[in-house]
């Protein structure tokens, strides 16, 4: 079952990590790779809400536009190698 999290226009497919014991998603809906992680449910969304305020506020301090992508529900994601919290 794939769990999709939504906050002020972005999505992440909900993401877990059996070895680590890990939750964690990737914005889905940007070209730039955002990830972020949490051990629960509640704290990766309150981490997903975190993470898309911060990446407006870069936005706006960088004046770079935001285009969103549309929702591909069903899409399993692969988890990035990369474990930065923002690239741009």
């Amino acid at each position: 079952m794939i769990r999709i999290l939504k906050y002020n226009g972005f999505y992440t497919n909900v993401n877990y990590e059996k070895e680590s014991k890990t939750y964690w998603g990737k914005i889905e809906s940007i070209k730039d790779v955002i990830t972020f992680e949490a051990d629960t449910i509640e704290k990766l969304q309150e981490e997903f809400k975190n993470t898309v305020d911060e990446y407006l506020n870069e936005c706006k301090d960088l004046k770079k536009e935001i285009i969103l992508r549309k929702n591909k529900s069903n899409e399993k994601t692969k988890k990035p190698k990369i474990k930065s919290r923002l690239i741009i």
